[in-house]
């Protein structure tokens, strides 16, 4: 696989519907002041770091890697934990693309969740090829409004910014954040074929996702006191912006499908990677995500950063004795 398809896929798979509506910049970083901006480019170089040892291990799945490091019962059951999160987190994303769908189209939610659904399986059955190239071919739209949104925030009047805090969960956060992140990271980059270039990509990878958290922290931090306690902050800003916050939502919905995609064709590969399993996936996602976006993200990201501390340590060179 080119280079440039592993950074645009890896960075489709992380920018999810947290990062692209600013509540993950909030909550793991904005509220923290300028240690945010710290604890952004830590995150980032983690990233890298993550992303070169998946790449260079001689691993091709997430069964794979767990027997290597974890005794077989448990490794056992952490694969299977993962395959459960990757299929729960699919759900989560095919409500939130529902429910984007619904806003922009004036459709009613429940047909939108069917679309978006069979959009995703359409785009799976087509296998890797193809979720690399959905990746590649959006990837640079959305890093482009991104900095347009930037661009249409910065001339507003400042707010009050938030106040420097430095703790131990400032500390804590960029670990957190990665954590949570690396489970659907892990288990799609894994799977691909392994090359020459992983240093490239993983710095590629880290540098781009520390340019557009900063473009995107920004207006959170100069206009911190009107967002701070929204659950969509950028949303809010754009309120109002015509065509701008159209592009905005246009990048929602893409960053949510990307992302649905990837955690979507990553538990298919971990069970099989037939036409019938992804069917089997997609259509048990579909039923989960009835319950809706909000209520997924708030019963999984505990036990999903959990996960994705075990497989940062299965990860880790083993000491020789």
């Amino acid at each position: 696989m080119k280079r440039g398809n592993v950074t645009a896929l890896c960075l489709c798979t992380l920018i999810g519907a947290g990062f692209a509506t600013g509540r993950e910049l909030m909550s793991y970083f904005v509220n923290y002041g300028i240690y945010g901006f710290v604890g952004m480019a830590f995150s980032s170089i983690m990233f890298a770091i993550a992303v070169y040892l998946i790449l260079k291990s001689p691993f091709h799945s997430i069964k794979e890697l767990t027997k290597s490091r974890l005794p077989r019962a448990a490794a056992f059951a952490a694969e299977k934990t993962v395959i459960l999160f990757l299929v729960v987190l699919f759900s989560g994303m095919l409500a939130a693309s529902g429910e984007v769908f619904s806003l922009i189209l004036g459709v009613d939610k429940n047909i939108c969740l069917v679309v978006s659904a069979l959009l995703c399986l359409m785009v799976i059955i087509s296998g890797a090829s193809a979720v690399a190239e959905l990746s590649r071919l959006l990837f640079i739209p959305m890093a482009v409004i991104i900095f347009i949104t930037g661009w249409a925030l910065s001339g507003k009047d400042i707010a009050l910014p938030p106040e420097n805090i430095l703790n131990i969960n400032t500390l804590l956060s960029p670990f957190i954040y990665l954590s949570y992140n690396m489970i659907s990271a892990a288990a799609l980059i894994i799977t691909l074929p392994k090359e020459e270039n992983a240093l490239n990509s993983a710095v590629e990878t880290g540098f781009c996702i520390f340019i557009l958290s900063v473009v995107l922290a920004l207006p959170l931090y100069t206009h911190y006191s009107d967002v701070c306690s929204q659950a969509l902050p950028v949303a809010v800003l754009l309120k109002g912006k015509g065509i701008v916050e159209y592009l905005y939502m246009l990048f929602l919905l893409a960053a949510i499908f990307t992302t649905a995609v990837s955690s979507g064709y990553s538990a298919v590969c971990h069970i099989g990677g037939s036409r019938l399993s992804a069917v089997v996936v997609v259509f048990s996602a579909l039923a989960v995500s009835c319950i809706g976006f909000k209520a997924i993200v708030d019963k999984v990201y505990f036990l999903s950063g959990i996960m994705g501390i075990l497989l940062l340590w299965c990860l880790l060179p083993k000491k020789r004795l």
